[in-house]
């Protein structure tokens, strides 16, 4: 039976790895909800679909900023659920875990992607290691995959050794 490894402090995803995770997906997830909603009025005004119109893109547009949510939802949930990483997290390297070093449940995906919106929860980074609560409160973590199973291969070798 194959074991997971502890996680270890030097195996999480550095605070750098984390900001550059989040801005690439913020910056996806907002192309995302301007395109689909620049969709939703092309529809509204050329077939009158008038339920699909989105409006202005500004900020006090209640409409689009909860679609914006609703595209969040969707695009943290699909690729973590089904890849343990956003694109963001494939450029760096990282992916989610949960805290015994298991693939995450749709609920641990969920919870985390709802708590992603926790006012301040930006400021939970500011400890030691870089957990959010969206990280602790959903029992998941973000790793970076090569020092992960650089640990993984080394505990291996330890029980092969032991085994002999």
């Amino acid at each position: 039976m194959e074991q997971t490894p502890f996680i270890l402090p030097q195996m999480l995803a550095p605070f750098y790895k984390r900001l550059l995770n989040w801005f690439t997906d913020l910056v996806l997830i907002f192309l995302l909800t301007v395109a689909l909603g620049l969709t939703g009025n092309y529809l509204a005004d050329v077939y009158g679909v008038e339920y699909l119109r989105m409006g202005d893109f500004v900020v006090e547009n209640s409409k689009i900023n909860f679609f914006y949510f609703f595209c969040s939802i969707m695009f943290y949930g699909l690729f973590e659920s089904y890849l343990q990483r956003t694109p963001g997290k494939f450029l760096t390297g990282t992916r989610v875990i949960r805290l015994d070093g298991a693939k995450p449940t749709e609920w641990n995906i969920l919870l985390r992607t709802l708590l992603r919106f926790i006012p301040f929860e930006a400021l939970s980074f500011m400890g030691a290691y870089p957990i959010g609560f969206h990280d602790s409160l959903s029992r998941t973590l973000v790793i970076d995959i090569y020092k992960y199973e650089r640990e993984l291969q080394r505990q291996r070798h330890k029980q092969q050794k032991t085994d002999i």
